[in-house]
């Protein structure tokens, strides 16, 4: 098929005289981005059978609430694509039937609206390649400690706000606090639970902040993209299930969305699993609560 080649600079996919052939892109081309930044304003599926090619200096960009869909043979080439997010959705990489490489610079983005200073399920989408210092907590205070030691933003009380869940634990509850954010990465299916109280405007942290954070944030996470069955169990890394039969962690497992679309519960493969999942729902329950746990059943809808 015809090459279609970028010729725009930073500018929407969907306008004909960015491309070389004076058209966008038709599921019969060949496309390659080798300079420029285009930004993807359409639902796009990659045919079967044809190409997408990042080189050079281009890029790739997501737009939120659109979504690019692989049946041919996409290669990122190492070169930064950014799924957007904002206050109207978040862009999805949708079904990968064909093949995807080079997609280790890939940017997650994670749109959080005004709202309840509180805590989030977050995860990240990718398993970044640097550290979290370098990725949540450029748009967001994470603490852990009173001097700011460890990479933490410092805090009169120095509070951990971050935490994975360790179902393996004989007492407490589970939640574990991180060591640092300065050398530690997040991972694409690890679960976390965040304390988001805004953006980074107030300098030092002396107390607990109004109930209402101060303003809407966008999480980034940059790394490398999960793609293919994913599969946990009780002995899988870095997420396993709940293998252990004390009562703290109750068969409770934290397990984060590996992948950067919604996920259809109903369509998930699931052995000696309950068909209900849990997630923290902010915008329920008290202001002192700041959120409870909503469930979803599968049996039931």
């Amino acid at each position: 098929g015809p090459i279609n080649n970028w010729i725009g600079g930073t500018s929407t996919w969907n306008t004909p005289t960015n491309w070389s052939l004076s058209r966008v892109p038709l599921s019969t081309d060949d496309i390659i981005i080798s300079s420029g930044s285009p930004v993807m304003d359409v639902d796009f599926t990659l045919s079967t059978g044809k190409t997408l090619t990042i080189s050079g200096t281009g890029n790739l960009s997501i737009a939120p609430n659109k979504a690019f869909t692989i049946a041919g043979s996409a290669d990122f080439g190492g070169k930064l694509v950014t799924f957007k997010s904002d206050a109207t959705g978040s862009a999805r990489l949708g079904q990968v039937t064909g093949t995807l490489t080079g997609a280790s610079n890939v940017k997650v983005e994670r749109y959080i609206a005004q709202g309840k200073r509180a805590f989030r399920l977050v995860a990240p989408g990718v398993t970044t390649t640097n550290f979290i210092k370098n990725n949540w907590q450029e748009a967001t205070h994470i603490t852990g400690s009173t001097t700011g030691a460890n990479g933490f933003d410092q805090t009169a009380s120095g509070g951990s706000s971050m935490f994975t869940y360790n179902n393996q634990v004989a007492t407490g509850t589970g939640w574990t606090a991180i060591a640092n954010t300065n050398a530690t990465n997040l991972e694409a299916e690890k679960g976390y639970r965040l304390l988001v109280r805004g953006d980074r405007t107030p300098s030092l942290l002396t107390s607990a902040s109004a109930d209402v954070m101060n303003t809407a944030i966008t999480l980034s996470a940059t790394g490398t993209l999960k793609t293919g069955t994913v599969t946990i169990n009780a002995t899988s890394t870095p997420v396993a299930t709940n293998n252990t039969t004390n009562g703290t962690t109750n068969g409770f497992s934290l397990v984060g969305n590996p992948y950067v679309s919604p996920i259809d519960w109903h369509n998930v493969t699931k052995t000696n699993l309950n068909d209900t999942y849990y997630i923290w729902d902010t915008n329920v329950g008290t202001s002192a609560q700041r959120g409870r746990y909503v469930s979803y059943s599968q049996a039931t809808g």
